[in-house]
């Protein structure tokens, strides 16, 4: 079933509306194919390899301690709880992961994290559009009601309360500071003496971090996905970089990042995030066709993020307790305990809004259309196809989801989403259909 523009199938009925066709994701010309898995603004990220992985890796980094020891250590415990992995080469991170321990970086998918392990930091969007203009943001269920920039920290806090920059310690030459800690997630930034060196190669990048020692620091690692993306601003109206420069990271570079995470199906490609342009794609550990830098992060978990799923009055939600959200449990257009019942529901980025800012279930009518940060974080990297914990969110469609993000550069005509088929944050026209998973406020 789709919908288009303000739902005026599910409102009013009127089911001889003209729906638009789903549009393609942004390409170019690029030719190399061996060495990008998807798409970003200036590339056409193509596999090599088809994805054969539908819901798992099997492969786990070779240890020196057996099944029985890593169960028994796990056993019992939260996602994110500390273990500790013999593994060679040597990890600077040991957590449990579904009652098993792994070593983020292992050069699997099977290692990778089930989702962030921190409270989750805002876009840095700030301002409201309709289709042709910036607006003042508007209430209830007014067209285009329920945007990125009307909830979330940035809604009541400026930039300086979350990254206070730490002016006794830093670069003499540059006169930057050497880290810098983001308060909301809690995690600290390597900020000098960043590796920009041409063709840095995945585990070179990801050995540079684990053998890193600054700032009076020796366990810094390369980030996983969901940890460089909490410092992506996608609310900056530029090409040139998707980041504080002028204020906190100004030796960072308009450029990809390497991250610790493994494409699922794909163990010779990672997950990288692209500073200019916003986009989160794999591309292989080998690359020599694109620049892929490598910046560290430390901190250890301080509590996992624990997802429940339950069912009210037959309706199926999932609750972030950590960050206090509850989630639609079935993509829109789907019901029943099991999601099993209904036909998924598309619609362009204003029938998203609206039909989120709208809807009554299992209880609540104060739903809302999750923003980038929001929605990327229920993606699972573990798996493809889809991309997400299919106990929780079942029968999820490998398709696009669209985000209350829009794009800040091209705010009328673009916005982003995340495409459950594989875990890519991307753009997508505002006029093109996209899934839709609602989310709510549980405070």
């Amino acid at each position: 079933m789709r919908i288009h523009f303000v739902l005026m199938v599910i409102v009013c009925g009127c089911a001889d509306l003209h729906l638009p066709d789903a549009q393609a994701f942004d390409t170019d010309t690029s030719t190399d194919d061996t060495n990008v898995s998807n798409t970003d603004d200036t590339e056409t990220d193509t596999a090599t390899q088809d994805s054969t992985d539908t819901q798992s890796d099997t492969g786990m980094d070779t240890a020196t301690q057996d099944d029985t020891e890593t169960d028994t250590q796990c056993r019992g415990l939260a996602d994110f709880s500390p273990c500790a992995l013999t593994t060679t080469p040597e990890y600077p991170l040991d957590i449990c992961v579904d009652g098993h321990c792994v070593s983020p970086g292992c050069d699997d998918a099977s290692c990778n994290p089930p989702g962030p392990h921190f409270p989750l930091a805002d876009t840095y969007m700030r301002v409201c559009y309709s289709d042709v203009e910036s607006i003042s943001c508007p209430l209830d269920d007014s067209p285009f009601a329920g945007q990125d920039a009307q909830h979330g920290w940035d809604v009541t806090h400026t930039i300086d309360q979350r990254f206070p920059v730490d002016t006794d310690t830093g670069d003499t030459e540059t006169a930057a500071p050497a880290t810098v800690t983001d308060l909301v997630t809690g995690l600290m930034w390597q900020t000098t003496g960043i590796w920009y060196e041409p063709w840095v190669f995945w585990e070179d990048a990801r050995n540079r971090c684990s053998d890193l020692y600054h700032a009076g620091y020796n366990d810094w690692r390369l980030p996983d996905v969901y940890e460089l993306m909490s410092i992506v601003n996608l609310g900056r109206p530029s090409y040139v970089y998707m980041f504080d420069a002028a204020y906190v990271f100004t030796t960072f570079r308009a450029d990809r990042f390497w991250t610790s995470t493994t494409q699922s199906g794909q163990s010779d490609f990672a997950w990288t995030v692209n500073f200019q342009y916003g986009h989160v794609v794999p591309l292989a550990k080998s690359n020599t066709y694109y620049d892929v830098y490598a910046v560290c992060v430390r901190s250890m978990p301080t509590s996992g993020r624990t997802l429940t799923g339950s069912n009210v009055s037959g309706e199926r939600i999932v609750t972030d307790s950590t960050n206090q959200l509850t989630w639609q449990g079935c993509a829109a257009g789907l019901a029943a305990e099991d999601c099993a019942q209904g036909t998924i529901l598309e619609a362009n980025w204003e029938g998203a809004l609206l039909y989120c800012a709208t809807l009554d279930f299992a209880g609540h009518t104060d739903w809302r259309l999750p923003d980038a940060v929001e929605l990327a974080s229920i993606v699972d990297y573990r798996f493809n196809d889809p991309s997400i914990q299919s106990d929780l969110f079942p029968q999820t469609p490998p398709l696009p989801f669209w985000t209350s993000t829009a794009r800040a550069l091209f705010p009328y005509e673009e916005g982003w989403i995340v495409d459950f088929s594989s875990g890519h944050r991307t753009l997508r026209d505002k006029s093109a259909d996209g899934a839709i998973r609602c989310v709510r406020d549980d405070l």
